[in-house]
């Protein structure tokens, strides 16, 4: 082999910048290694490429393992994955902008000789857009050493591997696309079949896969809308994602959700700024600058998702079924800026009102018998407002209250007569008493 072959090069940076990484607990005790799932380590540009770790200790009960898999934000950043020549984080743009919550379920695994084995996806972190040989080596923060009052956290490191990405060639990526399409649209495709052919999507990043993501946008379950999220979200193709998400509004059974509007705002936005540098962590002048340009940058984002909106209330009467539906909800749940903004953008028809807000949650429907009731002040919402306050228990210590509240001023008489009987007879939602006495004060003193 030529002594500037790629193969070498990579190599010899691998070994380069392993020496000059971080020093990582060296401890023949616990351990991290990682190999490809599949059996293979050649991959096309756009595949899926599964790596296994392997968690193990050779001394019993001194070290403990977190088992966590997830997270609500999205990612769990628990493991690093370091390649060589460098890739690209699909989701650094993404994460840049807004606000995650993070955590999830989990717990601790006492670390054996026997293997504890996670199963991860390379693309998750780190996209390889180009062919190439690379080197790969991971990172982990989720083994602890026990000790007498408490476990100390290390930093272990893995074994290296090398792989080589090639081409994909046309064919290919249609026997992909038409592979995973057939498992979304198949009843019969068990859940992890669905998961594989989601992900597929999301790494594909071909024009038609984009599509496919978009249009299957508001039918993604919410344990799996992530995933089609950060295919979007990590596309090397923005311009076209931005353009499938606009035109796709337009679609009589596409349901503008809260969800469709913050994802297309949020990666036009990002299309059309650079990102801010990282926080000036020991200058306080710069600090207030920094602070002073995302502060702007979130007023222009809120304003590009409240211009959606509008134009999702302009669409309503070219909406069918459940997409209809399902956007009447999104507008009645949109977020005000101010006081002034509480009002429908435009005037949607009752009854779809009223059965949108019966489609909530009950901490859903309080937020907006609580905060936007302007929203809601119609003669259709009677009905809805009597079907809550008729339930015998609610899941929900703040919502028959409200309820009602509401209902007395939309008819003062029928309000009365539902305060009457929660005075003789009062509910318990959630092991309580829901109703205060200031409502109850609302019938009138003569009332029979």
């Amino acid at each position: 082999m030529p002594l500037n072959s790629p193969q070498i090069l990579a190599g010899c940076l691998a070994l380069l910048l392993g020496a000059l990484a971080p020093a990582f607990a060296q401890n023949d005790a616990a351990s991290l290694t990682i190999r490809f799932a599949g059996g293979t380590d050649q991959f096309r540009v756009g595949e899926m490429i599964p790596i296994e770790l392997s968690f193990t200790a050779s001394l019993p009960n001194s070290y403990d393992m977190d088992t966590r898999n997830y997270d609500r934000s999205g990612r769990l950043n628990m493991e690093q994955f370091h390649v060589t020549p460098s890739g690209r984080d699909p989701l650094t743009n993404y994460y840049s902008e807004g606000g995650f919550i993070g955590g999830g379920l989990g717990g601790s695994r006492a670390l054996t000789n026997e293997p504890q084995v996670l199963k991860e996806d390379l693309n998750e972190w780190v996209a390889l857009d180009r062919p190439g040989h690379y080197a790969l080596y991971v990172t982990t923060s989720r083994i602890s050493r026990r000790g007498q009052t408490r476990n100390e956290p290390l930093q272990l490191r893995s074994n290296s591997l090398e792989l080589e990405v090639i081409a994909p060639d046309p064919d290919w990526q249609q026997q992909m696309l038409a592979a995973a399409v057939s498992a979304l649209n198949d009843s019969e495709s068990n859940e992890e079949s669905k998961r594989t052919a989601i992900r597929t999507l999301r790494f594909l990043d071909t024009p038609q896969s984009i599509r496919e993501l978009v249009e299957r946008f508001d039918n993604f379950p919410d344990g799996r809308r992530f995933d089609c999220i950060a295919g979007l979200a990590g596309s090397r193709h923005p311009d076209l994602v931005v353009r499938e998400l606009e035109e796709q509004m337009n679609a009589p059974d596409t349901a503008i959700t809260g969800e469709y509007i913050y994802t297309l705002a949020k990666l036009k936005f990002q299309n059309e700024h650079a990102l801010l540098p990282a926080y000036p962590q020991n200058d306080i002048e710069q600090q207030k600058v920094w602070q002073t340009r995302m502060q702007a940058r979130e007023k222009e984002l809120n304003e590009l998702s409240d211009a959606l909106f509008q134009k999702a209330a302009t669409l309503i009467n070219t909406k069918q079924g459940k997409a209809r539906a399902e956007t009447v909800r999104a507008l009645l749940l949109r977020p005000a800026r101010a006081s002034e903004d509480i009002k429908p953008f435009t005037a949607l028809p009752d009854g779809e009102v009223a059965a949108a807000f019966l489609a909530l949650t009950p901490d859903q429907q309080w937020s907006l018998l609580y905060t936007f009731w302007e929203r809601l002040r119609l003669p259709a919402m009677l009905k809805p407002l009597e079907s809550i306050v008729s339930q015998p228990e609610i899941r929900h210590q703040l919502l028959r209250d409200v309820a009602l509240q509401r209902l007395y001023e939309l008819d003062a008489s029928e309000a009365t007569r539902y305060i009457l009987g929660e005075i003789r007879h009062p509910h318990l939602d959630n092991g309580m008493f829901t109703v205060r006495a200031k409502t109850w004060c609302a019938a009138p003193g003569d009332a029979p």
